[in-house]
């Protein structure tokens, strides 16, 4: 842009030092007056212009600054935003192995707790898992009503999917010895 800007300076001084010739000598006329009045005039709009071009290329400069100045704070940002994100991925995988680890203790720790049980307990505890599994998913609550030393109840209430609020007992009633029988 100030290349350009001289380009035009050199262009004008040019042109003034063709076209402003006169001789004063004793034949100066009036045409001669008109024309020099002319190249001045010409002269100051050059200036003018000359001087609200230098005028547009400092606002264009100043803009420029600005704008370089916005682009090196957004990068400052960026930058700062990236080690904030690195930072937070290194917490988060040091967490995942911190979580890994202590999952696998209490895995140690269940399969010890069934390595010293016998198989009964094994076979027990696998079941209640099973009825703990299907009793969540049927809504299952088991139940001895007040005054019923023998009678057990079974509440379902996940059974009808149309009809959320129905609920469905099944009454048991235990008999025999030890009461180890049952009647539905």
């Amino acid at each position: 842009m100030a290349s350009r800007f001289s380009n035009v300076l050199a262009e004008v001084d040019a042109n003034l030092a063709t076209t402003v010739k006169c001789d004063f000598d004793d034949n100066f006329d009036a045409t001669q007056t008109k024309r020099i009045t002319e190249h001045v005039k010409s002269i100051d709009m050059i200036e003018k212009d000359v001087r609200a071009k230098s005028k547009a290329l400092q606002d264009i400069q100043q803009q420029l600054k600005d704008a370089k100045s916005k682009i090196v704070q957004r990068q400052s940002d960026e930058l700062a935003e990236k080690q904030d994100l690195q930072l937070l991925e290194e917490k988060s995988v040091a967490l995942k192995a911190k979580e890994d680890e202590i999952a696998g203790k209490v895995e140690t720790l269940k399969q010890k707790k069934c390595d010293g049980m016998s198989s009964d307990e094994k076979q027990i505890k696998t079941l209640e898992t099973y009825v703990n599994r299907v009793g969540q998913h049927l809504g299952l609550s088991v139940f001895k009503p007040e005054g019923g030393d023998s009678l057990v109840v079974l509440k379902l209430t996940n059974i009808d999917k149309v009809d959320p609020q129905r609920t469905f007992l099944c009454e048991l009633n235990l008999e025999g010895s030890e009461e180890r029988q049952w009647k539905g």
